[in-house]
């Protein structure tokens, strides 16, 4: 590997910090390893490490594993198959409907607010008192 390339590895790592550019283009048709977080989304960042439309409503979920320090991976291919066609991928009786979703051993979820709550949730980061809660809540119900 040439020197160019380790510079840009390098500053792949700083500018994708989550997760790395090797973990981008993983199928959303393959199931997740078991216990592995995963975040379905479109690709946050373009084919040169810049940030691009992606980041979306896909960032609020990215925030929060982020901040409870839960590792997670990107999905970002062959998601209109997942959502859209192979609905047989999709866990029985709870339809994930379109991106972002998360998704972890056989469960899966979607839409933004709802997998925000969730994530806050399940990683102690939900507010406890109502109003706190409410103002997290409205942040997210974009």
């Amino acid at each position: 590997m040439g020197e160019a390339e380790k510079k840009q590895d390098l500053n792949d790592e700083k500018i994708h910090g989550r997760t790395s550019k090797k973990n981008q283009g993983l199928s959303a048709l393959e199931p997740p390893p078991p216990g592995q977080w995963q975040l379905l989304y479109w690709p946050a960042f373009n084919s040169e490490g810049k940030l691009c439309a992606g980041a979306g409503r896909g960032e609020y979920l990215r925030v929060l594993f982020e901040e409870a320090g839960v590792p997670y991976e990107e999905v970002n291919a062959h998601l209109s198959d997942y959502f859209w066609t192979k609905l047989e991928l999709q866990p029985e009786h709870f339809p994930v409907l379109a991106p972002p979703a998360i998704r972890k051993d056989n469960f899966a979820l979607s839409q933004t607010p709802v997998c925000a709550k969730y994530l806050a949730t399940q990683f102690g980061l939900y507010p406890e008192d109502p109003l706190d809660a409410a103002k997290a809540e409205q942040t997210v119900n974009i």
